[in-house]
């Protein structure tokens, strides 16, 4: 039993692209084992306990059947697996689609897929994170498919592929396009490729990309019409297509300044610069001096018709990785949003071992695998971050429990709801002077504690301490806030930051 399965892993299956997806795994599981062996919740993590991850509605109509695999529950271990095999799928798709053969070059592919900021931020939200790294396997199949493709059904199998990805994260559309980019201005360095035939690939891609994006709108609105759905405002989703200069021109905008924030965090004229800002400017003098002599190096110069391609093929990437904020302008990125930028990374890394001599690729090699240290440095200094908060929320939780169980001794039957008033998020947003600074770029959207407003406070308290209370609904929160009585009330858990009104036991939690 097993043996014909056996003799196509020994047969059939290449060394390199073994060396790919058990050097990406097994990175993978070294960074980020902390997050998947414990409950490190998020600020979404308690409406995500059971959930189908049907998000039809924000045009992700796949996701429920992605993340289907792993069942509808929050699984840190077997979401985790399943993470680090999709990731492993990535990584063979790119060996494969680059032709790479050096397996130092491909250990460090995989090993930057695996412990970057994007790949940590996904795993903060864990209960999407599998079916999120599906969509960017699917994304980097399409690419192989459609680069390598030699009759129509590969052009087909990559487009089910693109859309497929798109409606489980429409970011990783990006991934896809990113490494089309990568592939075209490999060739034409190499000469491997003619202007015509550039031209005929390119007007190709676009043909299949098309198709792909238009079969998914398609079904999308099929899906929404028949369940009787409507689009819903996240993320700009519903605006999407509705075009504009002004929307176009902030897309230019911010397509650049994604770029920026991703290598640098935040702004170092008024902040001060990280580790992780050095190294990437570090990287990106690196990647531009091999970039120049791949250049000079290469005949490329004298092909001025390749030449121009390939420069318009370098510039149109900045805009592709931030491609759907020119479709809406309510599309705001963040890092788990950008693994098509660490695509750049992974050119560099080629374009060392193709163009430069053994000695200064291997020092960049080792420069690349100090930033995959950093990023996995980084990883867990944030997973202990959300240890802490979970540590203290729990606390919180303990406490605020205490005040309910008085107020409902003191007042007996006559509590029948619960409201929390107030909001204190700024307050637990992790300081910029301290040591979360280190890195900025995830702690931004971690806080001290979970419970930071009406509904995350009642979601906590009745996931973790089965509170029996129902929540009051927002309309009459909103009217009880205004209430002169509750303005008076001092901030929990001050003594009398807990009344109960007209049977609403009210609890003050900010301003």
């Amino acid at each position: 039993m097993g043996a014909s399965l056996l003799n196509f892993y020994r047969n059939r299956i290449s060394r390199e692209w073994k060396i790919a997806f058990f050097s990406t795994v097994c990175a993978f599981f070294l960074v980020h084992l902390y997050k998947i062996t414990n409950t490190l919740p998020n600020h979404d993590s308690y409406y995500n306990v059971y959930v189908d991850q049907n998000m039809t509605a924000s045009g992700r109509w796949f996701l429920q059947y992605a993340c289907g695999l792993s069942s509808y529950f929050d699984l840190d271990w077997v979401i985790g697996i399943l993470c680090a095999l999709w990731l492993g799928v990535t990584a063979v798709a790119i060996t494969a689609l680059f032709e790479l053969r050096n397996p130092v070059v491909i250990a460090l592919t995989g090993a930057i897929l695996a412990a970057c900021p994007c790949t940590t931020e996904t795993l903060f939200f864990g209960f999407t994170a599998d079916g999120y790294l599906m969509g960017l396997a699917l994304a980097a199949l399409s690419s192989y498919l459609s680069c390598r493709a030699k009759n129509l059904k590969y052009n087909l199998l990559a487009g089910v592929c693109l859309c497929l990805c798109c409606a489980i994260y429409q970011s990783c559309v990006s991934f896809g396009i990113m490494l089309c980019i990568c592939w075209l201005v490999l060739e034409l360095l190499e000469n491997r490729i003619g202007i015509r035939e550039a031209w005929k690939w390119i007007l190709r891609h676009v043909l299949v990309y098309a198709v792909s994006m238009g079969a998914y709108y398609l079904i999308w609105k099929l899906i929404l019409a028949i369940t009787g759905t409507a689009a819903n405002h996240y993320q700009g989703i519903d605006t999407i297509g509705q075009l504009g200069i002004s929307t176009v021109l902030s897309g230019a905008v911010k397509s650049v300044s994604n770029l920026f924030f991703l290598f640098l965090e935040w702004n170092i004229l008024e902040h001060p610069i990280t580790l992780y800002g050095v190294l990437n400017i570090i990287f990106l003098l690196n990647f531009a001096g091999v970039l120049i002599t791949s250049l000079v190096r290469s005949d490329i110069l004298k092909r001025p018709g390749a030449l121009v391609l390939l420069l318009i093929a370098l510039i149109s990437s900045v805009p592709m990785i931030s491609i759907w904020c020119f479709l809406s302008d309510g599309v705001q990125y963040r890092p788990m949003m950008l693994h098509s930028a660490m695509l750049y990374y992974v050119l560099a890394i080629i374009l060392f071992d193709r163009w430069m001599s053994a000695k200064l690729s291997t020092v960049f090699g080792v420069l690349v695998g100090v930033m995959v240290f950093n990023f996995a440095v980084m990883s867990n200094i944030a997973y202990s971050y959300m240890n802490y908060c979970q540590q203290k929320t729990y606390y919180e939780g303990i406490k605020i429990m205490d005040t309910i169980e008085e107020a409902r001794e003191e007042y007996d039957s006559k509590v029948d709801s619960i409201a929390f008033v107030g909001h204190r998020g700024l307050d637990l947003e992790l300081p910029t002077d301290g040591p979360a600074s280190r890195i900025h770029i995830l702690t931004v959207h971690l806080e001290e504690s979970l419970m930071y407003d009406h509904v995350h406070i009642n979601l906590y308290l009745k996931h973790t301490f089965d509170l029996d209370l129902e929540q009051l609904p927002y309309e009459q929160l909103a009217e009880l806030e205004a209430l002169d009585q509750v303005q008076q009330m001092p901030i929990w858990p001050a003594e009398g930051s807990s009344q109960v009104i007209d049977g609403v036991l009210v609890v003050r939690i900010g301003e």
